[in-house]
């Protein structure tokens, strides 16, 4: 996949994407980058936002600082998982076509996937 045509459609620059959504096992390594909210009774953390409302990860170039440890999320897209525990594609993404899934997709608890879905992109 070719990021380099992509104006970080992944990171905040897309407002109909939100913020990424951190997996529980990443809480710990994001806390102090990531706010929290909870759905039915579900705690979910999703990586702020700076200053200018793009993801405080994505430097001046439009390239992200954290790129070898970003979360999941970051590493799956342009894949979005749904809450049946599949992905799709999403159409945001400029090069899309030639986007793979990530080979290590970590385990995700149903309970959780479920009240991911409920998730509105805006409001963590």
């Amino acid at each position: 996949m070719n990021c380099e045509i992509c104006p970080a459609h992944c990171c905040g620059r897309n407002k109909n994407i939100g913020a990424p959504v951190l997996l529980p096992q990443e809480y710990a390594k994001f806390q102090l980058f990531s706010s929290k909210t909870v759905i039915d009774g579900i705690e979910f953390r999703r990586i702020i936002r700076g200053e200018d409302g793009f993801c405080v990860f994505l430097d001046s170039n439009n390239k992200c600082a954290i790129y070898n440890s970003r979360p999941f999320e970051c590493r799956a897209y342009p894949y979005i998982i749904r809450a049946d525990g599949s992905f799709v594609l999403s159409n945001n993404c400029p090069d899309n076509k030639s986007a793979q899934l990530p080979v290590n997709v970590p385990a995700i608890d149903e309970v959780w996937l479920k009240a991911y879905d409920k998730l509105p992109l805006d409001k963590i």
